[in-house]
Order: structure tokens, then sequence, then C-alpha cells
């Protein structure tokens, strides 16, 4: 038996999204191995910020629950406008009692947010194997502003991306225990939602545009506590290739390795076989309304592509998650909650994102379902994606998206669609759990072979 500590986000209902839906499904094999599996989560922030405090939630699906209260500052997607407060200096107590009460043998940590290098050079000390899968890019790039991938982003650029982002007093709120159960609430949620779909279709998009700043903030010194704290872990494990790219642009980690993410999809068959394909395709962008997924780009890419094809009735964009989309061709829908809600409706699946995307597990979804997916090459999902598979396209080029878009046709689709359904054999998650389970005993034997010869 392995006594592991994942650090992440938090659990479901109050989080959500890929990285959430990947720790709790390794959590949950880990559990059904006869491991011991407990949960740290970044909570709510008190009066007293420099020192944490660590409470049990008890057992939640079998995981020993942990909230870190007043860990450093949570933003998920949001800017960063104000680096100096994501790397302050916490006291250390409360992180050597847990470690010391629970005596794992490995910590997983998912998530840089919110977690103080004090932490992680604590385990160390005690002796924990540590290691690091990548699941986004906080600390090294913006969140949310667009960002040039080919230039070297100074204190001066990103503090001009990077406004608009909550002050500490709105990130208090977005911790607290009250917000942690309205997202904990369905109803509630669903609520939310709706309100927010309303009063963002019915705000001027000229209105939603943040002032940028003058004012030149430390991000190179955020960027280097977070080097920091990896460099204090036993092994970085990225992703994608594509995450191995955009952090050695920074730091060349000693320790680390390339382990792309498990397939999602539950342990039902997906059927596939009777998709029919003729005219029009459809091509389908789930990314939402945020800029660096690429949707300004798709939608230019795809009005080129129906001026060249000259009969626009041979296509069509389905959008979902933005109400606002406007096109000929174009047709917006509401953010869907299951792949397997809009499989049926799309043909092609298209990731054009923009900026660095870590991995992009919905392109995982799409081929499970026999739907081919054109991916831009700054998402790390691309790894998966083969000539047979789909579109590999240059990030931000639009000629080389709409030479993708134009490449298909029904006959195209049929042949790709089959070939996905007779070679994609995607690792299942109870594999990757056996892999990371191989990976961390390699690991505490090394670290035990390293502390015997000091």
């Amino acid at each position: 038996m392995t006594k592991i500590v994942h650090y992440s986000l938090g659990l479901p209902p109050y989080r959500t999204g890929g990285l959430t839906k990947y720790v709790t499904d390794l959590a949950t094999q880990q559990l059904q191995r006869g491991d011991d599996v407990a949960m740290l989560w970044p909570g709510r922030m008190r009066r007293r910020p420099s020192h944490p405090e660590i409470l049990s939630h008890g057992l939640v699906s079998g995981i020993n629950s942990f909230e870190l209260v007043n860990p450093l500052p949570i933003t998920l997607d949001r800017a960063v406008s104000h680096p100096e407060l994501y790397r302050r200096g916490l006291d250390p107590s409360a992180f050597r009692s847990m470690i010391s009460r629970l005596r794992p043998d490995v910590i997983h940590i998912h998530s840089l947010q919110g977690l103080p290098v004090e932490f992680v050079e604590t385990a160390r000390e005690l002796g924990v194997t540590l290691c690091f899968t990548t699941h986004d890019m906080f600390g090294f790039y913006p969140m949310h502003g667009l960002y040039p991938l080919d230039v070297s982003l100074s204190d001066a650029l990103v503090s001009r991306l990077e406004t608009g982002g909550p002050g500490l007093r709105e990130i208090r709120l977005l911790q607290s225990r009250l917000v942690r159960y309205i997202k904990s609430s369905e109803a509630i949620r669903e609520f939310v939602r709706q309100l927010s779909r309303a009063r963002l279709k019915a705000s001027n998009p000229s209105e939603r545009q943040h002032v940028q700043s003058d004012v030149v903030r430390p991000y190179s010194q955020l960027r280097d506590y977070e080097i920091e704290l990896l460099e204090n872990v036993d092994l970085v494990v990225y992703n994608s290739s594509v995450s191995r790219r955009a952090y050695e642009n920074w730091h060349v980690f000693e320790r680390s390795t390339v382990m792309n993410l498990p397939s999602m999809k539950s342990l039902d068959k997906v059927e596939t076989s009777s998709r029919e394909y003729r005219w029009p395709i459809r091509f389908g962008f789930v990314g939402g309304s945020r800029p660096y997924k690429g949707l300004n780009l798709l939608l230019d890419a795809f009005a080129d592509l129906l001026e060249s094809a000259g009969d626009t009735s041979n296509y069509s964009l389905e959008v979902y998650g933005s109400p606002n989309v406007e096109g000929e061709k174009v047709r917006p829908h509401p953010a869907y909650r299951k792949f397997s809600d809009i499989a049926s409706d799309i043909d092609v699946l298209v990731v054009p994102s923009v900026c660095y995307e870590s991995f992009g597990i919905v392109a995982l979804e799409a081929l499970d379902y026999g739907i081919p997916v054109v991916i831009s090459d700054a998402v790390g999902a691309k790894d998966v994606i083969s000539p047979a598979f789909g579109r590999n396209v240059i990030a931000g080029d639009k000629e080389s998206l709409v030479e993708a878009l134009m490449s298909f046709t029904p006959a195209v689709l049929y042949d790709m669609s089959s070939e996905i359904q007779r070679k994609y054999c995607p690792q299942s998650i109870s594999a990757h759990a056996s892999a990371m389970d191989e990976l961390y005993r390699h690991l505490g034997d090394a670290r035990q072979g390293f502390d015997g010869r000091h």
C-alpha cells in the first residue's frame, strides 16, 4: 500500500474541469488498488494570512479531504494583476504537523496555484517523495491575456497583458465557504450560469475591455518563485511535449519526463459505427470566449473558407459556450456539460488555441467518438493527433487553419473516422494509475539511494 497525498484545486462539485476530473479519476483508481489516498486543496483565506492551517473534511468518495486555510491566492484562469501577492512567506508549522501525522510516501502536486514553497521544502526535509504534473502555465505565462509564443515575455509586456485581475478582497470572497457552498450546489450553480449568460449576452463587448496599465509589476519574480518550488520536487512530469517546451523556455529541470494524459471516457463502450458523413460538414468549437482559445481566429478562418468554397451550404460552425458569436453559417449553442451531449452534432472538432495549452482533454474525448480533430501546435494534445486522426495547424496562423478546414470532405471524414476507430487505443485511467504507481516506486527508491549516499 502506498500513502499518497494529491495537491489539487479541489474535489467535485466544488471544482470542475479536466484537471479536477483527472485527479479525481486517478485518486479513485489508486483507492481501488488499495492505496491510502488524501487530497489537499487550497481553501478560505482568513485574517492571519501568513499562518496557514489544515482542516480535515473527512472522507469524500473515499478520499481523505484536507483544506489548506490561508493558501496563496487562487485566480484559476483569470489574470494575475498583483504578482507580489502570490509569493509571500508563510509559517510552515501546519505543513510539518500534517506531513508528520499522515506520513505519506509521495505527494503528487497538480497545480502551483495556492501552493507555498514552504510546503514543498518541508515535505522534502521530512523525506517525502515529491512529483509535479503540469496542467496549466500558472506563474510562467499569462493565464488570461494573449501573448506571443516567440517573444521573450518581459515584466513590462506581461504587466500590460495581465490587467483586470481580481484584488485580494475579491479573491478572499471567491475562496470563502459561502462561494464554496454555492459552487457545490448544482441548483445554485445552474442559476448562476443562466444569470451570467444573460448578463454576457446583454453587455456591450467594448465595455468588457480592461484598461491597460503602465505600471510594471514583478512577474519575473513570481516565475522565479515557482522555479524555486519545482527545483525541490523529485520529478517534473510534463503532460505533453508542449508543456515541456513552454516550461523549458524559462528553465530546464534536471529531473523531468513526458507522460500524456489518459482517456477520460467511462468504461461504457462509445458507439461510433452509426455515423453518416454528408454535406454540410459541421465544425465544432467548445473553448468558450476566453481569448487564448482562438475563437476569433477560427471565425476569420471560417469566413475565408466560405468565401473560397463559393457554396456556403457545405459548411457550418457550431460554437458552444459563446452566446454572442455571430457570422454566416455560425450557430451559437449553450456550453455543454458532457461531450456525449454534442458528439452527434459535430463532424470535426477544432481546437485552435493561440497560446500554450498544456493538454486539452477535449481532443481525446472527440477521438473517443471517432471525431477527427484540427488542433494547433500550441496545444499539448497534438501529441496524439496523428495525420490519420486529424490536422495539426500552426498556432495563430489563419492560412494554416483555412487549409486544414478546406481539406475535409464527407469521404475524408469517413476514412479518418474509420481509421480512428481502428487505431486509436488510448491509455486507460487504470493503466495510467499503474504506470504512476511504478513511477512513485522508482522515485522513492532513487530518493532512498540518494539519502543513503549522503
